[in-house]
C-alpha cells in the first residue's frame, strides 16, 4: 500500500506553486439519473452529468505571484485553465483542456480573515468547468 503524506501535497497554478496552502478538498460530483419502470422491485439508474468542485485554504502571502493570479481571478470572475491540485510531488489533478478546449474553472467565492491572535488567511471555493483529469 501507498500511503501519502498531506504535507507533500500543494496548489499549482501552471507550474508557480501558490504559496502558504494550508488544505485543500476536491471533489468529483457523478449524477444518477433514475430508470425506473413499471412492475419492478428494484430501482435502476443510468450515468449522468458529472461535475467537479474544491475548496482552497491559506494565508494570504502578497509577495506570491501565483496567489496573486487566484485572488485576481476571483475578483474578475475569469477561469483558471491550469489550476493544479498535487496530491503528491509529481500526481495532480487538473482541468482536462486536452479533451474539451473549453475546461478550466472559476473562483466562485474568495474569503479573507483576519484576527489579531492569528495569520490572515483565505479560504475559495472552486467550480469547476468541464473535464477534470488525473495527471
Amino acid at each position: 500500500m501507498a500511503l501519502m503524506s498531506g504535507k507533500n501535497a500543494s496548489v499549482k497554478n501552471s507550474t508557480d506553486l501558490i504559496a502558504r496552502m494550508i488544505s485543500f478538498n476536491l471533489t468529483i460530483n457523478n449524477e444518477t439519473i433514475d430508470a425506473i419502470t413499471f412492475d419492478t422491485d428494484w430501482v435502476k439508474a443510468i450515468d449522468g452529468i458529472q461535475s467537479w468542485s474544491a475548496t482552497i485554504d491559506g494565508f494570504m502571502d502578497i509577495d506570491s505571484t501565483a496567489q496573486n493570479v487566484i485572488r485576481l481571478a476571483a475578483e474578475g470572475h475569469t477561469m483558471l485553465t491550469d489550476l493544479e491540485f498535487y496530491v503528491n510531488a509529481t500526481n495532480y489533478y487538473t482541468s482536462d483542456t486536452v479533451t474539451d478546449t473549453e475546461a478550466g474553472c472559476y473562483i466562485e467565492s474568495y474569503n479573507v480573515t483576519a484576527d489579531n491572535g492569528s495569520l490572515v488567511a483565505f479560504s475559495m471555493s472552486v467550480k469547476g468547468n468541464g473535464p477534470i483529469m488525473y495527471v
